[in-house]
């Protein structure tokens, strides 16, 4: 070997990258963020109003899917990865906050009733459990609002065209103006 290691030599022998293939996507994390960050907004907006109106109701759970859908639009670069982060935090918002309007729910009925309001704020996980999905099984057409919320989620951002993703066109263009013909091509 004349002017360095294996590598060297190897290195030089490989040649240009082939272009004919796809390239794949990064994974879109900035649109992963911006939806996580769109549904917790949602989720604290569904809970502000929950607290404010004295709403048990999961209408205002819409939002948290909007939200996030709508947040992980802003990124151009997004794709089914990003979708499927912002289904993830869109459920987890859905079902953290639905555990506190619940929660609320019940203390603000204990004190109607003169028993005492205190009650610590996470209880033990199966009690959470059964505050938040035993809710659905009184007010089914929640689940609704809830199937909403998640295919806005999923739905909203969309996939972008891939047209970044493809090999440059290396056919050569035609001046402004030109009528088409291949003889008007240098």
């Amino acid at each position: 070997m004349s002017n360095g290691s294996y590598y060297h030599e190897t290195l030089k022998t490989m040649g240009p990258r082939d272009v004919s293939l796809p390239m794949k996507a990064p994974f879109p994390a900035r649109a992963a963020l911006l939806g996580v960050m769109g549904a917790l907004l949602g989720s604290i907006l569904w809970l502000l109003i929950a607290i404010a109106g004295n709403l048990e109701r999961a209408i205002p759970a819409i939002l948290v899917g909007v939200f996030g859908g709508v947040a992980t639009r802003i990124e151009p670069r997004r794709g089914r990865p990003a979708q499927v982060v912002t289904l993830v935090a869109t459920l987890i918002g859905l079902t953290v906050v639905q555990y506190f309007v619940v929660r609320y729910s019940i203390i603000t009925e204990r004190a109607g009733l003169g028993i005492d309001r205190s009650a610590p704020v996470l209880l033990a996980p199966a009690a959470m459990w059964s505050v938040t999905f035993g809710w659905l099984r009184v007010f089914p057409v929640d689940v609704v609002f809830w199937v909403v919320s998640a295919a806005l989620a999923y739905w909203l951002p969309g996939r972008p065209s891939e047209a970044h993703l493809q090999p440059p066109d290396r056919r050569p263009t035609r001046p402004r103006g030109s009528s088409g013909n291949s003889a008007s091509l240098p």
